[in-house]
């Protein structure tokens, strides 16, 4: 099989220092500050700031002991929720990403934890995964039932 003929170098042939300047700064790594990524933090920053976005990333621990947010609803919001879909005569069953209400079932689930704040006049059923003591005696009060979603 032949070969393929070299091809001729043209670059620095005939000079003396080869684009390097004097003689002696071809020499060694320290004319150019270093091999490699040495310098990354001291003469050479620029070069990270502009051409590594990435070098200073966070590193470290994650704590998995955090705990999640966990999504709140009070008795009168219930209250306000439950009566003014009581008035609408064309909705019987409404669910969002939190929240459901059936109006035949007079059913509320909530997906989160209810709290007690303000009064609850109508008669519901609610279902969730929390709720407080006070939240629980308001919707006993008025004939309701609390129950704990699965």
């Amino acid at each position: 099989m032949p070969t393929r003929s070299k091809k001729r170098i043209h670059s620095f042939r005939g000079t003396r220092t080869n684009g390097t300047g004097n003689k002696k700064n071809g020499r060694g790594a320290g004319n150019r500050g270093g091999r490699g990524n040495a310098g990354l933090r001291k003469h050479k920053f620029t070069k990270v700031t502009s051409k590594m976005p990435d070098y200073f990333k966070k590193k470290g621990f994650v704590n998995h002991n955090k705990t999640k947010a966990v999504p709140v609803i009070h008795v009168y919001d219930i209250e306000r929720l439950v009566s003014s879909f009581a008035d609408d005569k064309n909705v019987n069953k409404i669910d969002t990403h939190n929240f459901s209400y059936d109006k035949s079932k007079s059913e509320f689930v909530f997906r989160g934890k209810i709290l007690g704040t303000g009064n609850l006049y109508s008669s519901v059923n609610v279902k969730a995964y929390a709720w407080s003591k006070k939240a629980e005696e308001k919707i006993k009060a008025v004939k309701g039932l609390i129950s704990k979603l699965e």
